[in-house]
């Protein structure tokens, strides 16, 4: 499967992302802007992301995730918050955030703290990214979970956290994004 299970919506945009030359529809941040918006601002770039924890595991490798002015895209799934907050730490120690365009978040299923916990994720993320000088949006609906939106790596995109949406501006399955071309 997708993740551990899908929906209909999940498959039919993977089918899309693969026989398209139209770029995928814009995907929307769950919730009110008051909950997707932990930064504001518009940025371009594109794309690239994927599971925090293995990105935080290539830090300092050859294969290093490279963002400068790129939209980072990051979902992880049955991490504490404190393992999230020391790989966003990490990343941003290692300058991974220092010239990206924007940051987005996706799924981050099973990365709740303890019942008993003051805090929750959304703040112990925004802390670890507050004073970054660009938008950094949460809630968008791709990563382990059943709303498991296809996202293309590597294409124009436009990361508009004030109003929530990451928005395609090239078809998914093509070659031009695997350049460095911004």
């Amino acid at each position: 499967g997708l993740g551990r299970q899908e929906d209909d919506p999940s498959v039919d945009r993977l089918l899309a992302a693969l026989t398209s030359e139209e770029p995928l529809p814009p995907l929307e941040a769950d919730a009110e802007v008051a909950d997707w918006c932990l930064a504001p601002g518009v940025a371009r770039g594109r794309t690239c992301g994927g599971n925090l924890a293995l990105i935080a595991a290539t830090v300092g490798t050859p294969y290093q995730l490279r963002t400068d002015g790129r939209i980072v895209l990051l979902e992880d799934v049955c991490e504490p918050p404190y393992r999230i907050d020391r790989m966003l730490a990490q990343l941003r120690l290692a300058g991974l955030f220092e010239r990206c365009a924007a940051v987005g978040f996706g799924e981050m299923l099973d990365c709740a703290p303890p019942d008993t916990a003051r805090y929750d994720l959304r703040g112990v993320v925004h802390e670890a990214l507050a004073g970054l000088p660009l938008p950094v949006l949460w809630g968008l609906p791709f990563g382990h979970g059943a709303r498991n939106q296809t996202v293309p790596i590597g294409v124009k995109a436009t990361l508009d956290a004030d109003r929530g949406r990451l928005t395609f501006h090239e078809a998914a399955a093509t070659s031009h994004g695997m350049t460095d071309e911004a």
